[in-house]
C-alpha cells in the first residue's frame, strides 16, 4: 500500500468549483403547470411583510454560495437572507447585508429594480452546504417596507407571482433539469425568525450554488 513517501502516494484534491446563479424558487411557468385549476400570474406590488421566502427540498447535495432577491428598495433599507432547516426551524446561516439603492414612489415601471445579493460561508468555506432530500427553508428580510428618508418617499416594490396553492419543482434559469422539489413560499410579517406563515405569493428569489468547473455549462 502507498505510503506518502512513495512515488504512487497522490494526495486528493478537492475540485474547483464555480458559483452558478439561477436556481430559481418561483415557478417557471414555461416549464411546467401548477396543480391547481388558475395558474398563476405576475404582478407589480409593493411590500407588505417584511420577510418573504420559499421552503424546497433539494434534489442533490448543493453548496449554496449566495441568495438573491429581484426587487426596488427605498434608501435606507437594509436587509439579509437566512437559511432555516424546516425540521427543527434552526438558523442554518445567515447571509450578507444589503442596502437598498432607491425605489420609485408609486411607479409599476420598476426602472430601479436589481438584484440584491446575500452571501452565506462558514468558518471555512465560502457556501453552506445542504443535504439531498431535507427541507429547508431560505427567506430574505428587511428592516422596512418603505423610507422617507428621501423626498418623496419610496416604498420598496417588486415583481411577485400570486395565487400560489399548491408545491411545485423547481428549475434552473435555462435549464429543463428540476433542482428541487415541494416548493412553497413562506413569509413572517415583522420579525427576521422562521418564516412559518404559508404563503400564496412568491417573490423572485434565486440561489447561487457551487458546482465543479468541469460541469459548468
Amino acid at each position: 500500500m502507498p505510503t506518502e513517501g512513495d512515488d504512487a502516494f497522490e494526495i486528493p484534491m478537492e475540485p474547483e468549483y464555480v458559483v452558478n446563479c439561477g436556481y430559481q424558487l418561483f415557478p417557471d411557468l414555461n416549464r411546467i403547470r401548477l396543480q391547481q385549476a388558475k395558474q398563476p400570474e405576475i404582478d407589480v406590488t409593493r411590500f407588505i411583510i417584511r420577510s418573504r421566502g420559499y421552503s424546497f427540498t433539494p434534489r442533490e447535495n448543493l453548496r449554496v454560495a449566495a441568495a438573491r432577491l429581484e426587487a426596488e428598495l427605498a434608501k435606507g433599507v437594509t436587509g439579509f437572507f437566512q437559511i432555516f432547516r424546516d425540521s427543527d426551524q434552526k438558523v442554518i446561516s445567515r447571509g450578507t447585508g444589503f442596502t437598498g439603492e432607491g425605489a420609485s414612489f408609486l411607479s409599476s415601471s420598476l426602472r430601479k429594480a436589481k438584484r440584491y445579493r446575500s452571501d452565506f460561508s462558514t468558518s471555512r468555506d465560502d457556501w453552506v452546504e445542504l443535504s439531498k432530500g431535507v427541507s429547508y427553508s431560505v427567506a430574505y428580510w428587511v428592516s422596512a417596507t418603505s423610507s422617507c428618508r428621501t423626498f418623496p418617499c419610496q416604498r420598496n416594490m417588486f415583481r411577485i407571482y400570486d395565487d400560489i396553492e399548491t408545491t411545485y419543482p423547481a428549475h434552473q434559469s435555462g435549464k429543463a433539469e428540476i433542482w428541487a422539489d415541494s416548493v412553497k413560499p413562506n413569509g413572517q410579517f415583522w420579525y427576521s425568525t422562521y418564516p412559518n406563515s404559508e404563503e400564496n405569493m412568491g417573490a423572485l428569489i434565486d440561489l447561487c450554488v457551487g458546482v465543479p468547473a468541469s460541469s459548468d455549462k
